[in-house]
């Protein structure tokens, strides 16, 4: 699943086949606040623990994992038709429980769950269609055929957590893995993530959940936030469920929405200070003048794609972040409008030289008066711009 540059948010496939629905791809459309079903790729047997991703040029790309050999299906938005993508030199026939992330020069890294036994990761090339290895994790992460979270952090760090429970670290300057410290001992026995989400804080440490215990655990869900070295126990632990029954999605605010149950971690002060350095940067706004009525406005500026994709799950759960909002604050009443951003230039990461812009329309139920407008991705808002909103319209 996936917000796409046009705003509109696609979801394809499932593990299991309820009601035929894992070959389904569905588009929702919040215009209209519509359904409407795209045309299964004529080359996918299924689609089923389907990892996916949106690609620095707006396009969505598919796993076809679960067939051997893997392949990917690359969507064209316009004319909701695929194309097929070979995967040459992938390690290994499945990319099934699979995670898949973008790093800072355009490319994907991912460790495989099939990957003959070595302690391997690979990295994907788009414009060539090509997987080559980016070396060795130190330490094997897969264990029973599944994976970890796998995430960019803010520092340009990848971290990748293991079923295995231990934990690997790419520099994504040097280009050298290292061993991170294995997950904390509960009781004696390793935490390990298999099956499990992660979500970036605004400090840029990690949020995870993770169990003891053979297979999915049976110790119920244990949290930590960590920068891959030192781990701080989040409390309560959460005993009557399973990490692989929460996803997690950053907020504007940099709140974590977690789901099963619906509950919401509250970053502390500390957790919550970010750097100057990752912040949206805005450049130009076509004007300052606002009104309720106003849709097409174009901003325009730098790290409006952030600094990560915001959470990470693997194959089972996408919920990329790594696109702009537009908050408005009435300085009177403080109380605060998003609005919806729509047709992004561009959903790279980390790239904070390139002139970027997004869409934004006004929220119809906007206050009048003096106003402050940021530009907020993964919860790091830009510094506030005056605008003010009008009765009026010009």
């Amino acid at each position: 699943s996936a917000v796409l540059p046009s705003g509109q948010v696609i979801i394809s496939g499932g593990e299991y086949n309820t009601n035929g629905n894992y070959d389904r791809t569905v588009l929702y459309d919040p215009v209209t606040n519509s359904w409407s079903d795209i045309p299964k790729p004529s080359f996918a047997t299924v689609i089923s623990d389907a990892p996916s991703v949106v690609l620095p040029n707006g396009q969505f790309m598919l796993g076809l994992c679960v067939t051997s050999p893997a392949m990917g299906a690359l969507l064209n938005i316009t004319s909701l038709t695929w194309t097929q993508k070979k995967f040459f030199n992938k390690i290994g026939a499945w990319c099934d429980e699979d995670g898949w992330t973008m790093l800072p020069n355009g490319d994907m890294l991912s460790v495989p769950t099939s990957n003959g036994g070595q302690p391997v990761a690979e990295v994907y090339n788009f414009a060539t269609d090509t997987w080559s290895v980016s070396g060795s994790t130190v330490n094997m992460l897969p264990a029973d055929g599944e994976m970890g979270p796998e995430i960019l952090k803010p520092d340009g760090v990848f971290i990748a957590f293991g079923a295995s429970g231990n934990v690997a670290l790419y520099d994504t300057v040097s280009s050298v893995w290292s061993a991170g410290t294995p997950m904390p001992l509960i009781d004696g026995n390793r935490c390990h993530t298999t099956d499990a989400p992660t979500a970036v804080l605004p400090n840029g440490n990690v949020l995870f959940a993770c169990a003891t215990g053979p297979g999915f655990g049976n110790s119920g869900a244990f949290f930590f936030e960590t920068d891959g070295f030192t781990y701080k126990p989040i409390t309560p632990a959460l005993s009557n469920d399973f990490p692989y029954q929460y996803s997690m999605l950053v907020l504007p605010t940099g709140e974590i929405f977690m789901t099963n149950p619906s509950s919401i971690y509250t970053p502390s002060a500390a957790q919550k200070q970010y750097q100057d350095a990752w912040r949206p940067v805005i450049a130009s706004i076509q004007k300052t003048t606002l009104c309720a009525a106003d849709t097409n406005i174009k901003i325009s500026g730098t790290l409006f794609n952030g600094m990560t994709t915001g959470a990470a799950y693997g194959d089972d759960v996408q919920a990329a972040t790594n696109y702009p909002l537009v908050r408005i604050t009435n300085m009177a009443s403080l109380h605060v409008f998003y609005c919806r951003t729509h047709d992004h230039s561009s959903m790279a990461v980390q790239d904070k030289t390139s002139t970027v812009s997004t869409y934004f329309d006004v929220n119809r139920n906007i206050e009048v008066g003096a106003s402050t407008l940021v530009v907020v991705t993964n919860g790091i808002p830009s510094q506030p711009i005056t605008v003010t909103i009008s009765k009026t319209c010009s």
